[in-house]
């Protein structure tokens, strides 16, 4: 099967990137500078779609083409994570629903009474519980998706990894000209060293202004780190299994967990001794971290041959 053939095919359905978006795609496959393939730019786009993530975490901006592409499909798409999707919810509802014909044949049993004054008091309390009862629906619909709860408070935000600093002023600028500086948070450095403090960077980022790092804690759970609904990793291959592990405390059941570059453009399939010297200790490292991760208990994992091959983790 000639899979270059078949991707040529199926990019031939692709829509170009238009406008500035393409500009930023132009110059950098121009300048060799390592972005998302059209059909993994698709894939992600479907993917949020789908999930409706409130927040995103990136390890690798690049020039920031990737976080664009993101931020962009999270507000064409995002509904504020209003799916109904969990039967304890919709046992919630149903319960509620249930209390509400519950209050009905209270009422009809008190008019039985004949005591006009009561039925008057009755009466407003039953309106009382029943509106207090439309407010607890109101809340079970907006938190039925465990990966996305809140989402539909917030402006949806982004926060990317760069670890080279003149690509990350690039990729500053590109997200400014697109307009979307209040949407993506781009820092700059190792991000194995980021990922070990991200409140306390994003703190220095925002000049030590709590509400910012706010804008990311998740209050629902018992833990004081910063939580995302989505993470994107493509950057350093050998390191993958290092920031795989390291993410793992800025995710909650229900998040995604996607990362791309995983086939090393074919490379992946050779032998060890197959590889080019230098090359062989990522090779060896990517094999075994896709060894680890689909037998990791705690995701639901995929390998796609999408692009240059992606994997897809569903935290459990």
């Amino acid at each position: 099967m000639d899979y270059e053939r078949i991707r040529t095919f199926i990019n031939s359905f692709s829509k170009d990137d238009t406008g500035l978006l393409g500009e930023i795609h132009s110059e950098a496959l121009s300048s060799c500078v390592p972005i998302i393939r059209d059909e993994t730019r698709d894939f992600l786009r479907t993917l949020i779609a789908i999930h409706k993530p409130g927040r995103i975490l990136e390890v690798g901006t690049a020039v920031g083409y990737s976080a664009i592409v993101m931020a962009e499909a999270m507000e064409e798409y995002g509904d504020g994570g209003e799916h109904e999707n969990a039967a304890s919810d919709e046992g919630e509802l149903g319960d509620a629903a249930s209390d509400k014909e519950k209050f009905g044949h209270a009422a009809s049993d008190e008019e039985k009474l004949g005591d006009a004054a009561s039925d008057e008091e009755k009466f407003g309390d039953e309106a009382s519980d029943e509106g207090e009862l439309d407010d607890a629906a109101s809340d079970v619909k907006m938190s039925a998706n465990p990966g996305c709860e809140d989402a539909g408070d917030r402006d949806a935000r982004i926060v990317s990894i760069e670890i080279d600093e003149k690509t990350a002023e690039i990729a500053r600028t590109n997200i400014d000209k697109m307009g979307l500086s209040d949407k993506i948070t781009v820092l700059c450095g190792d991000a194995a060293e980021i990922l070990d403090d991200l409140s306390g960077y994003l703190c220095r980022k925002a000049g030590n202004d709590s509400e910012y790092v706010d804008d990311y804690t998740d209050k629902s759970v018992d833990k004081v780190d910063i939580q995302f609904d989505m993470v994107f990793i493509d950057a350093a291959k050998a390191q993958y299994q290092t920031y795989l592990d390291m993410v793992l405390k800025y995710v909650r059941k229900g998040s995604v967990i996607v990362c791309d570059n995983i086939l090393m453009s074919g490379e992946i399939l050779e032998s060890h001794f197959h590889v080019e010297k230098r090359d062989r200790t990522i090779h060896d490292r990517m094999r075994e971290f896709l060894r680890n991760l689909k037998n990791d208990d705690r995701f639901i994992t995929s390998i796609v041959a999408v692009g240059d091959g992606m994997t897809i983790s569903y935290v459990v």
